[in-house]
């Protein structure tokens, strides 16, 4: 039973009363914080890169593309932690906007590659340049080590959901 009240300063971290007891908490559940906090992440990032005409996710692949020159549609979608349909449709909208093109591997014909344009290498360099800037914001409000935790503690947290798909 999800309860509507946050733990009490009582209850040690990880302590979960029994269900019997326990009153619906939603805001003190672990998984509306981070599902919370993911939004609010989103928002502010969307913020930043409205002035570019770039959504969040077409701003992950283009960057994943970037990094990853000449990567297969599937193998762009394994690193984004996306289905390959989502990916071939943002690589759709990347082409149109002539920061990608989409070609077919020299090594296997039924393989779609993805190749950032001049322009797609301009746009990566800004988008780096307001990442950095989302970082410091993070940095500013977690400190330096919050934000090591935070982001080993994310890291677990996929792994061990990843395996349950």
């Amino acid at each position: 039973m999800v309860s509507c009240q946050a733990p009490t300063d009582r209850m040690a971290a990880g302590d979960i009363a029994p269900a019997e007891t326990r009153e619906p908490a939603l805001e003190g559940s672990t998984g509306f914080l981070v599902g919370r906090a993911h939004r609010a992440l989103r928002s502010s990032w969307e913020l930043r890169l409205a002035d570019l005409g770039l959504s969040a996710p077409q701003a992950a692949a283009l960057l994943a593309a970037g990094c990853q020159p000449n990567t297969g549609l599937r193998a762009l979608a394994r690193l984004l932690g996306t289905g390959p349909m989502n990916v071939r449709r943002l690589a759709g909208k990347l082409n149109q906007l002539g920061l990608v093109e989409l070609k077919t591997s020299s090594s296997d014909a039924r393989i779609r590659v993805i190749v950032v344009t001049g322009r797609g290498a301009q746009m990566i360099e800004e988008i780096g340049r307001r990442a950095d800037e989302q970082e410091h914001h993070l940095l500013a409000v977690l400190g330096a080590e919050g934000q090591l935790r935070l982001r080993l503690q994310l890291q677990r947290l996929a792994a061990e959901f990843a395996k349950a798909d």
